[in-house]
């Protein structure tokens, strides 16, 4: 990113949201304010806040050292601002714009506005219908031949959020012990369960035996309830002028708290935590739940297409969303789904991804094979992945990668969809998936295979050893070559989802 983006993302910002909402967030500050009214300020707060401020702050870094500075929430708002500019010609723009400035449905606007943004993209006319009654969806899109369906975007929720405030209290008692040992380490902890039922204890104990053994370069811990990731990142006491020693972590952001001691243009005695908490969606409660209001958001005799945006979280848990409504898809076909034409979970786009793609890691689109309206012939998915030919019987998936990236979304855990090709209805699909065994699983959707997984023999070490990986299948097995060897035996169809 250089400096001209930055301030275009100021700019366009601006412009869109208008002088003085950004005059307001602009002016937002916590100095002086007491630690016991601090959560409750920065609750009222609207989202922008701290990413305008990190902006502020990038900009200022030039000014004083002529190097661009960017950081997770700049790229935030990056987004937001081509989003934002894409949707200047969606109709009825202020509806959005107007719930986008609210504080609580801030995350609810920015996943209406990337739907509008998927669906321009295309080339669409889109129209954001006018909120009449419940039963009304979002999203009007017209064709170039005039065809029409209509799109509902349903955002899921963070149901633990309540639990920040323990959180930044366990941040806090990691710094005390980094500081209280000298240590210039960057600290990651993965929850994988709610706070009550971690032992926090254990988690400040496992970083202080550390502190107090030798010194470390990087070390991987996991427990039953947590992961600790240290990782030394400087010399205490060192000041590092104009070296962005502490790195960026964006490749897992479920809920991030940080803490990093830096005073303006140099780095001194210099720590960062970062915790990811625990986030669980319901699957089958919060998929359920959802496609029964999207159902109801119907046009009687038109197609709809469901989005459903997850709050960000990491990829394995993606993943399974993603195998659940398939399930639901299959299992309740006749009910609720019978009026939806096809179902595109994606993730929040505050998740940044350090992985493979992260659009193919974060957007996977579940077809209804039966539904009650077929979508218009003039009507296609993302161009750029088109299918041709038929994947029932036979087929080739051929696609180059970069080992170190593949490398690294397998450390930090990003599983999903590597490449995938779609047909034009999204009922025929190629996915070639990297899943939670470290391992390539091959998916063929079809109306008649439904989901049919090839589980792939290979491993880390296959992967890491190569730069191409071509699949071919038949009915019954698939090979796979990587850098035109074949590797092991064929792969047999392990399952129907």
């Amino acid at each position: 990113m250089e400096y001209k983006d930055l301030i275009w993302i100021k700019e366009q910002l601006t412009l869109s949201l208008g002088e003085d909402f950004i005059r307001a967030i602009d002016s937002y500050s916590i100095d002086g304010v007491k630690r016991s009214e601090l959560r409750k300020r920065e609750k009222r707060a609207h989202p922008l806040c701290d990413l305008w401020k990190s902006l502020s702050g990038s900009i200022r870094f030039f000014n004083d050292e002529g190097i661009v500075r960017d950081n997770h929430n700049v790229k935030i708002l990056y987004h937001l601002a081509v989003v934002l500019k894409k949707c200047e010609s969606l109709v009825n723009l202020d509806r959005i714009l107007f719930t986008l400035k609210n504080n609580q449905q801030f995350e609810t606007s920015f996943h209406e506005l990337r739907v509008a943004f998927y669906y321009l993209n295309l080339g669409y006319s889109v129209e954001a219908v006018p909120e009449v009654n419940a039963r009304t969806p979002d999203f009007k899109v017209v064709t170039n031949e005039s065809e029409v369906l209509y799109v509902e975007a349903k955002q899921l929720e963070d149901k633990y959020n309540k639990e920040d405030s323990y959180w930044d209290i366990i941040v806090q008692k990691i710094i005390a012990v980094l500081r209280k040992y000298k240590k210039c380490w960057q600290v990651q902890v993965i929850a994988l369960d709610r706070y009550e039922k971690i032992n926090t204890e254990e988690i400040i104990n496992c970083v202080e035996d550390y502190c107090k053994g030798s010194e470390i370069n990087e070390v991987c811990l996991n427990f039953d309830k947590f992961n600790i990731e240290l990782r030394c990142v400087g010399e205490w006491g060192r000041v590092y002028e104009g070296e962005a020693i502490i790195p960026l972590l964006g490749n897992i952001n479920i809920k991030d708290f940080k803490s990093q001691s830096t005073k303006s243009d140099y780095y001194k005695d210099a720590n960062y935590v970062h915790i990811t908490k625990f986030l669980k969606v319901d699957m089958k409660d919060a998929i359920r739940r959802n496609i029964k209001k999207a159902s109801k958001q119907y046009v009687a005799d038109y197609p709809l297409i469901v989005h459903v945006g997850l709050p960000p979280q990491n990829h394995r848990i993606i993943f399974d969303i993603t195998d659940g409504v398939q399930y639901e898809m299959l299992s309740d076909m006749e009910r609720n789904f019978n009026k939806i034409n096809a179902i595109i979970v994606s993730s929040n786009l505050t998740s940044v991804s350090n992985g493979v793609r992260h659009k193919s890691l974060t957007e996977t689109i579940i077809p209804n094979f039966s539904p009650s309206v077929e979508l218009p012939h003039s009507f296609h998915f993302d161009t750029d992945s088109m299918l041709t030919g038929d994947v029932e019987k036979s087929g080739v998936i051929e696609y180059g990668y970069d080992s170190k990236s593949v490398m690294k979304a397998i450390e930090h855990g990003l599983y999903g969809n590597i490449i995938s090709k779609i047909s034009r209805d999204a009922k025929s699909q190629v996915r070639l998936l990297l899943t939670s065994l470290n391992m390539l699983r091959l998916q063929l959707v079809s109306p008649s295979l439904k989901f049919k997984n090839f589980d792939l023999p290979i491993d880390e070490r296959n992967l890491s050893d190569g730069k191409n990986v071509k699949v071919v299948w038949n009915e019954e097995e698939s090979q796979v070559f990587i850098n035109g060897k074949l590797i092991d035996n064929d792969a047999q169809h392990t399952d129907r989802v």
